[in-house]
C-alpha cells in the first residue's frame, strides 16, 4: 500500500511538471490590463499564504498587509513632478514600464455550533473578510477602443460618456481638450470639465494607469467529511464590491490628478460562493478550489461602467506532500491557480515549508520558500496557540516580465485565534 501511495504522488508530481513546461512554452498573447495585473498578483499572495492547518474552526482575526519597495517615496515624488506637460512626461519616462502595489486584508472568523445529516458531522462558522486593494503602473500602450474610454475617469457625467467615443478621441489633434471640444455637449458641463484632461501632445507617452478596489466577503463556511479521506467545504457570502480603473495621459496630469471625486469607483453586490474539496492520506495532501464564482447579482451598475471591470471565478489546485527531517516537519507543495484575466502558465507555483519546534511550549518556527513564473518568496512565522506573526519578501526572479519591470513585495501578516 505505501508502494502504490508513492507512485502515485511521483506520477501526479510528472503529471504537473509537465504541464508547467507546456504552459511555460505556450504563446498567449494579452494586452496590457491593470485589473489583470492587480489580479494576478492578488491571487499569488491569497494561493500561497496558508501557514498551519486551516483554522476554520478557530475563533481568529487575521491580519495582512502588502506593500512594493519604495512605494512611499514615488508617492511623495509626484506633486513635484506634474507641474507642467514637460515635467510629467519626463516623470513617465523616467518611470516607465514599473509597477506598484499596497493592499490590505482583514478577515475574522466565528466557530458556529456543528451539526449532523445523513450521519455526518457539519462543522460551520460565520466570518467576514474585507480587503482595499491600490494598484498603479506607469507604462506605454496600444490604444484600442476600451483603453480609450479609460481616458474618460468614471466620475465625470454620463452625458460626456456617451459622447466620447473612439470616432471622436481619433478626430481630436495631439493637445486637445478631451471635453471642451466636445460636439453636443451642454455649456454648463463643458465648463465645469474643460482643462482637467487632453489628448497627449507626443503619442507614445506612458501612460498612468490606477486601479482601485475594496471589497467586504460576509456569510458563512461549511465543511463535512465525504467519503473516506476527503472533506468538502462550501462557502456563501454577500459580496459589495467597489472598484475604479482609469488611465492618464501626461497632458492630464500636469498640475497633479485633478479632483478625486471625479474618480468615483462602480458599486456592484453579490451572492457569491467558494468550493473545495481536499484529500489527505499519511502525508499526501491533495486539493481543487473553485472561488469567487457568481451565484446572483444583487445591485448592477450602468452598462459603460461594467464594461470596464471584468469577473471572472478562481481555480486552484494543489499537491502537498509531508516528511521529517529528524524533529522537523518538512513539506513540499506544488500548485497551480488561474482567473481568465491572465494567462495560463502565470499561476504556477512551488516550494516548501519547514516547521521547526522551539524550545519554548507550543511555539514553532516556519520557514517558507515557493517559487513562480516571476517571483521566488521567502517567509519566516513565529506560530503558537495563540498568536501567528509572520513577514514574506517576494524577490523578481528576472528583470522583466511581459516588458514590466518587476519590483519586490513585502508581506506582514498576524492572526490572532483561540
Amino acid at each position: 500500500m505505501e508502494t502504490y501511495r508513492k507512485n502515485l504522488f511521483y506520477k501526479l508530481v510528472t503529471i504537473k511538471i509537465t504541464l508547467l513546461f507546456l504552459l511555460l512554452w505556450s504563446k498567449n498573447s494579452f494586452s496590457y490590463d491593470i485589473q489583470s495585473r492587480s489580479k494576478l498578483l492578488d491571487d499569488k499572495f491569497e494561493a500561497q499564504k496558508s501557514w498551519v492547518q486551516e483554522r476554520d474552526n478557530d475563533y481568529f482575526i487575521d491580519i495582512n498587509f502588502r506593500n512594493s519597495s519604495s512605494m512611499q517615496k514615488f508617492l511623495e515624488s509626484l506633486s513635484s513632478n506634474f507641474k507642467d506637460d514637460l515635467s510629467a512626461q519626463s516623470f513617465l519616462i523616467a518611470n516607465d514600464k514599473t509597477e506598484k502595489n499596497v493592499g490590505i486584508n482583514l478577515s475574522l472568523n466565528i466557530p458556529l455550533p456543528s451539526f449532523s445529516i445523513f450521519n455526518r458531522t457539519i462543522h460551520s462558522s460565520f466570518f467576514c473578510h474585507s480587503k482595499v486593494n491600490y494598484f498603479q503602473a506607469i507604462i506605454s500602450t496600444d490604444l484600442d477602443c476600451g483603453m480609450i474610454a479609460l481616458l474618460i475617469p468614471p466620475g465625470l457625467p454620463s452625458e460626456i460618456k456617451d459622447l466620447f467615443t473612439c470616432s471622436y478621441y481619433n478626430s481630436l489633434s495631439p493637445g486637445d481638450d478631451l471635453i471642451a471640444n466636445m460636439p453636443g455637449l451642454s455649456a454648463v458641463i463643458k465648463t465645469a470639465y474643460s482643462g482637467k484632461f487632453y489628448k497627449p501632445l507626443i503619442e507614445g507617452t506612458p501612460y498612468f494607469h490606477l486601479f482601485t478596489e475594496a471589497k467586504l466577503n460576509l456569510g458563512l463556511n461549511l465543511s463535512f467529511p465525504f467519503r473516506e479521506n476527503f472533506v468538502f467545504r462550501f462557502k456563501i457570502y454577500a459580496s459589495p464590491e467597489a472598484a475604479m480603473k482609469a488611465m492618464l495621459s501626461y497632458s492630464s496630469l500636469k498640475g497633479g490628478v485633478g479632483d478625486s471625486n471625479l474618480f468615483t469607483p462602480s458599486l456592484e453586490s453579490f451572492l457569491k460562493g467558494n468550493l473545495s474539496i481536499n484529500y489527505e492520506l499519511d502525508n499526501l495532501q491533495v486539493g481543487a478550489e473553485l472561488n469567487d464564482f457568481i451565484l446572483k447579482s444583487i445591485v448592477t451598475q450602468d452598462a459603460s461602467a461594467a464594461s470596464k471591470m471584468k469577473k471572472a471565478p478562481l481555480v486552484n489546485f494543489y499537491v502537498k506532500k509531508g516528511f521529517r527531517l529528524g524533529n522537523i516537519k518538512a513539506r513540499s507543495f506544488f500548485g497551480y491557480h488561474w482567473r481568465s484575466l491572465y494567462k495560463l502558465y502565470e499561476g504556477v507555483y512551488f516550494g516548501s515549508d519547514f516547521t521547526i519546534p522551539l524550545d519554548v511550549k507550543s511555539f514553532n518556527l516556519i520557514f517558507k520558500g515557493a517559487f513562480d513564473p516571476e517571483y521566488y518568496s521567502t517567509s519566516l512565522l513565529l506560530a503558537s496557540s495563540l498568536v501567528d506573526i509572520g513577514v514574506k519578501a517576494k524577490y523578481p526572479i528576472r528583470v522583466k516580465s511581459n516588458d514590466i519591470e518587476l519590483t519586490p513585495l513585502y508581506n506582514f501578516h498576524l492572526n490572532i485565534h483561540f
